[in-house]
């Protein structure tokens, strides 16, 4: 382990890598608000079985 440390450590890399990473957690975050907002905005539209069943589904996928 040392020897990768000393021979392919790139600070940079990494912090380039690190920053792809949180990006992406930050949009997936975003995903994640903008699809609970749209199965709360469904209720008003869409009731009965089939639709308590999709949000449902959906909110697990939340």
């Amino acid at each position: 382990m040392a020897a990768e440390v000393e021979a392919g450590n790139d600070p940079v890399a990494a912090g380039e890598v690190g920053a792809r990473w949180d990006g992406l957690a930050k949009r997936l975050q975003e995903s994640t608000a903008e699809l609970a907002g749209l199965i709360a905005s469904s209720q008003e539209n869409w009731q009965g079985g089939a639709g308590d069943a999709a949000r449902a589904a959906l909110g697990r996928a939340a």
